[in-house]
């Protein structure tokens, strides 16, 4: 019989990672099937989330007189779908950009993301919800301090 097999990068991955390569490490000329699989790329997107099986699958001829063997080769991967949604916070305030935002799979937090959607203004980092602004009722630029409210 053939030997299939073959690699692929991971046996988990989120539904919006990107596309792998599945690597022949037995016999080549074979074919990769199961959900999300197109040639010798998986793409978790077009799986779903879900267990899948992929199947690597080789045919040989073993002498002029006698039939094609077949064998195959598998694995199981899964895939979830993203349920974390973290914000930028490219002024590095802790407040997040409601406008600029990642879903991943993962709990860890990337660098340069927050998990609050509250800045008013990501480019400025003395904006945010903790702001403090004073009344200034006679309008002559300076507040006061006894009349204040923290906000956008």
């Amino acid at each position: 019989l053939p030997s299939p097999s073959f690699t692929i990068p991971a046996n988990t991955f989120c539904a919006n990672d990107p596309s792998v390569t599945l690597t022949v490490t037995g016999t080549a000329g074979g074919t990769f099937s199961g959900p999300g699989v197109s040639g010798n790329t998986f793409n978790p997107a077009l799986a779903g989330a879900g267990t899948h099986t992929i199947k690597y699958k080789v045919s040989a001829q073993q002498g002029a007189a006698i039939a094609a063997t077949t064998d195959s080769s598998t694995t199981t991967v899964t895939v979830s779908n993203p349920t974390f949604i973290y914000y930028a916070d490219s002024d590095s305030d802790g407040f997040g950009n409601p406008n600029s935002s990642i879903v991943l799979c993962s709990s860890s937090l990337p660098n340069g993301y927050v998990t609050n959607n509250t800045d008013c203004n990501d480019g400025n980092a003395s904006l945010n919800p903790n702001t403090v602004w004073y009344r200034d009722l006679d309008n002559d630029g300076f507040g006061n301090p006894n009349s204040s409210i923290s906000s956008c």
